[in-house]
């Protein structure tokens, strides 16, 4: 109902009154019901005009420097491809692939992985499958008899690969493919046994002070796709 309040119309608050109860609060205006809102406990999903409004929050900043999600794409397909090139000596600045692919080698979850990997395979050889070994991890079938008898250099490979470092961009992707390209010296049957100076290559490669990553062709077997390693339009 609005009343003359001099030369100005005034709004005069309806108090509703619920059935056997007091009158509420819906004919007051905001002003009115301040005061008796200051001690009375709202509930935590309350929203109205007395309930507190959290501040925004600022967008979250991780990942923004993270590589555009084609190229990630193209570095899990093309990952053994990219391996190659760099276990071969390609400058990782020639692709975005390269480059996200050694950033990925230098981490020491992914030298850890390849580490445990290789010890998985020479428990394997000489304890067979138990609490220590899983044939999980082993990408295809191997001898056995020459993973035992190369124990030592393995070991070493892995002990090398879990230290402190530094290593080298070259060396870490030499011990991957070793690992994972089922065409390298742990899984081949050949009669010449290439895995001691594949190991003893890779070992010497790891080390930053040594040139030997930069004068001599990989050991390990190339799968390079011109594809993976140029830079993409």
């Amino acid at each position: 109902m609005q009343q003359r309040a001099g030369d100005e119309w005034a709004v005069r608050p309806i108090p509703v009154r619920v059935a056997g109860g007091e009158p509420c609060d819906a004919g007051k205006t905001p002003d009115d019901r301040a005061p008796a809102e200051k001690g009375r406990k709202l509930p935590a999903p309350f929203v109205g005009p007395f309930a507190r409004v959290k501040p925004p929050v600022a967008p979250r900043q991780e990942g923004r420097d993270r590589p555009p999600i084609w190229v990630r794409l193209r570095v899990r397909w093309n990952r053994r491809q990219l391996d190659a090139a760099l276990a071969d000596g390609v400058n990782p600045a020639k692709s975005e692939e390269l480059a996200l692919r050694a950033a990925q080698l230098a981490e020491p979850a992914t030298r850890a992985r390849i580490a445990a990997g290789i010890e998985n395979l020479f428990r394997l050889a000489t304890e067979g499958p138990g609490p220590r070994a899983t044939t999980a991890m082993v990408v295809s079938t191997f001898d056995r008899h020459r993973i035992a008898s190369n124990r030592p250099g393995l070991a070493a490979l892995a002990a090398r690969l879990r230290g402190e470092g530094p290593h080298t961009v070259r060396g870490t992707a030499m011990a991957s493919i070793l690992l994972d390209d089922d065409e390298s010296p742990l899984y081949n049957r050949t009669t010449v046994d290439d895995l001691e100076p594949a190991v003893r290559a890779t070992i010497w490669a790891l080390d930053p002070a040594s040139q030997m990553g930069r004068l001599v062709s990989s050991p390990l077997p190339k799968r390079v796709s011109e594809s993976a390693v140029n830079t993409t339009q």
